[in-house]
């Protein structure tokens, strides 16, 4: 998760509008260096979802900065996801809890 080359690729392999996600379990310094590597290639167009039932945090990385899309959007988009492929993912949506690292204190 830390390597930037395989990050590189990674995001190399997505569509313009591509995402990729990354499930982290660890420790909050470990699951930190991995956000700070996820950042480092893909830049502002990554949402941290802090996951409360478990305490992963998931990252979702777009390829574009202007795919990754502000809350209220995303929301509009769980309703697309569902109504294409019958997944719940509205329930799941409001059930995350968004965490933003650019509006935190330093």
């Amino acid at each position: 998760m830390r390597d930037l080359e395989f990050l590189t690729s990674v995001r190399s392999h997505l569509t313009t509008t591509g995402v990729v996600a990354f499930n982290l379990a660890g420790t909050d310094r470990w699951c930190r260096a991995c956000t700070d590597s996820v950042r480092a290639v893909f830049g502002n167009s990554v949402v941290e979802v802090k996951v409360e039932a478990d305490g992963n945090l998931v990252l979702l990385a777009f390829k574009d900065s202007a795919a990754a899309s502000p809350l209220q959007t995303s929301k509009a988009r769980s309703a697309e996801i569902k109504r294409r492929f019958g997944l719940e993912f509205p329930a799941f949506f409001r059930a995350l809890q968004w965490r933003d690292p650019r509006r935190e204190p330093a």
